[in-house]
């Protein structure tokens, strides 16, 4: 799951909380500038990638997870 930690409606932390509810082993990517708040939120995350970013960049974290 790709995800920015500052969402409209709701934090993209809790986004990410609420999907490793429905689907525990989900892997979690933060795709933000705010990298602070996503290490420091309760959700496991797989991967920051930091704004920003390059395709090759997002393509480095998405191959790390495998």
């Amino acid at each position: 799951m790709l995800t920015d930690v500052g969402l409209p409606d709701m934090s993209g932390v809790e986004l990410a909380r609420r999907a490793l509810d429905i689907a525990p082993s989900l892997k979690v990517v933060f795709v933000t500038g705010d990298d602070f708040k996503a290490r420091e939120s309760a959700a496991p995350v797989s991967a920051i990638v930091q704004k920003p970013y390059t395709p090759h960049d997002l393509a480095r974290a998405l191959a790390a997870l495998t």
